[in-house]
């Protein structure tokens, strides 16, 4: 990888810019999982029901982070 990072080459590769997208993705995908995890944590044991209604939104983004990230990596 760090042959990849340190090419003499100002314009990035291809390749380097799949591995940059990636690890958005792959941080996104992150921060959905932790709000997901604390938006369930406060509606089950501070039954916030709005909380509880953000879920299945949540849910369809990381899924389709996913789904996204699942055929990068095939």
């Amino acid at each position: 990888m760090k042959a990849i990072l340190n090419n003499h080459n100002p314009e990035p590769s291809q390749l380097l810019r799949d591995i940059r997208r990636l690890e958005r993705d792959v941080l996104r995908m992150g921060a959905l999982v932790e709000k997901s995890f604390r938006l369930s944590h406060q509606a089950l044991f501070a039954r916030d029901l709005t909380a509880s209604k953000e879920l299945p939104h949540l849910d369809k983004k990381s899924i389709a982070f996913i789904s996204k990230l699942s055929l990068i990596v095939r």
